[in-house]
């Protein structure tokens, strides 16, 4: 036996083995990288829709002690209570503006009702800072004297 055909064997792997497996490993961290992001961005959404409806339900539950306290006379003017207040008012929380916009709409025929739409919007931050989300709640008050 020849020393020199026992001295040839394959020790380790050949760089087309080592670079199949560097492209594979790239694959996957950038499949788990895109997974990590998608999942950032909807924990984000589901955090500014959770403070967007605690807004927009704080009202409501202001409108609602409003009108057990007063009576329905009280209630439907539109003097300075806050239940009344239009347009929007910027409320900055979680580093982010939420906007809320208010509106009234009332009926005069039996039943008296009042509808109080509160929509809250924000941005999300994508396509420059141009995308907006929203959330609307409503409720509908009524005269019971």
């Amino acid at each position: 036996m020849n020393k020199s055909q026992h001295t040839h064997k394959q020790a380790g792997f050949s760089m087309i083995e080592v670079l199949m497996a560097l492209v594979v490993v790239g694959l996957v961290l950038t499949a788990v990288a895109g997974m990590i992001t998608n999942s950032m961005e909807t924990r984000a959404d589901a955090r500014y829709r959770q403070v967007a409806n605690e807004i927009a339900q704080k009202f409501i539950e202001q409108c609602r002690r409003e009108q057990a306290i007063m009576k329905w006379s009280d209630f439907i003017s539109q003097s300075d209570h806050e239940c009344i207040a239009k347009g929007p008012v910027s409320e900055p929380l979680i580093g982010i503006s939420f906007n809320k916009v208010i509106t009234v709409a009332s009926t005069s025929t039996p039943p008296e009702t009042y509808t109080v739409n509160v929509d809250v919007t924000w941005s999300t931050g994508r396509n420059g800072g141009t995308e907006e989300e929203s959330l609307e709640v409503s409720q509908v008050f009524t005269n019971r004297n």
